[in-house]
């Protein structure tokens, strides 16, 4: 079975830690479970919100036949399988189609950088080397390459790229490239915006067909009302979600840090709150939240109703 389109509401899932950092399988579950029963459309499995970096290979390969195993098909799961290595991607690809995955999904190789016919070559290595669908998972931030607008149009002619996960660089934000997007492609490819405070705009607009973020493991019932408040026409309570609930949380996560990446602290301390996982723990190097910023974080998770 293949996923050749994704909608709505699609959470890169985080991995939960042990306080010794050991991924706690019993919290990835209960995440897992919490998710689909909120309603969400997908998984994005081992994405940049999942640690996936500080990750070995093997847990990774655990990982990804575990959140399956767990979702037992009740929705669709792409997984990420992105690495500084072609051949590690490759290696990773043809596991997960093992194990039953419907598509895959790799950023540009970080670390080293390529020019844009190695970034191209790089792709089609990977789209050759299996027969589910592989989507372009735009992260400029960690990788440093910039995913072109024309250069997904390109592989969606030379290659048959379908499915693109649109993140920001330096020179535009997410939603802006949907729009090129969606004008230089129109259907052709599934177009997924990375981040969740876009969210809206980019489906009242019709230039998204869904959204993956960190976010959307926190409160997703909220992502899926708003979704569904848009599909149904009712843009005035999809707006009201959204200024009330979405965009107060959503920016919380670019204020209370600017020097290190915090979101899956962030996200994991209030699902601890919630009572879904164990615990916050993030794996180095990642760091804990300090008190200052769990303080101001309570305040504006009580502030906009999630706990």
């Amino acid at each position: 079975m293949t996923v050749e389109r994704l909608e709505g509401i699609i959470p890169a899932l985080f991995t939960p830690f042990k306080t010794d950092e050991e991924v706690d399988e019993d919290s990835l579950s209960n995440l897992i479970n919490y998710l689909i029963d909120a309603g969400i459309h997908g998984l994005w499995v081992l994405g940049t919100s999942s640690e996936f970096s500080s990750l070995s290979i093997n847990e990774c390969k655990r990982s990804y036949k575990f959140i399956l195993e767990e979702v037992k098909g009740r929705v669709p799961c792409v997984a990420a399988v992105s690495s500084s290595s072609t051949k590690v991607c490759v290696d990773l690809a043809k596991y997960v189609e093992d194990v039953g995955y419907e598509a895959v999904a790799a950023t540009p190789p970080f670390y080293l950088q390529s020019n844009s016919k190695s970034l191209a070559e790089h792709y089609r290595t990977l789209s050759e080397s299996v027969n589910i669908p592989l989507a372009i998972y735009d992260n400029s931030s960690a990788t440093h390459h910039t995913v072109s607008e024309p250069f997904v149009a390109e592989l969606n002619r030379e290659i048959g790229i379908k499915m693109v996960k649109v993140g920001g660089d330096s020179r535009k934000t997410p939603l802006a490239k949907c729009i090129n997007l969606k004008k230089l492609l129109g259907d052709e490819v599934n177009i997924l915006v990375a981040s969740a405070h876009f969210a809206y705009y980019a489906f009242t607009m019709g230039v998204a067909d869904g959204t993956i973020s960190a976010l959307l493991n926190v409160v997703p019932e909220t992502f899926v009302e708003m979704y569904s408040a848009i599909k149904s026409g009712d843009l005035e309570k999809a707006r009201e979600i959204q200024y009330s609930k979405i965009l107060p949380l959503g920016f919380l996560f670019f204020l209370l840090d600017t020097s290190e990446t915090v979101a899956m602290a962030m996200g994991k301390t209030i699902l601890k709150w919630r009572g879904v996982i164990e615990s916050e723990t993030v794996r180095k190097p990642l760091s804990p939240l300090n008190e200052w910023q769990i303080n101001y974080l309570r305040s504006m998770s009580e502030y906009t109703g999630i706990i």
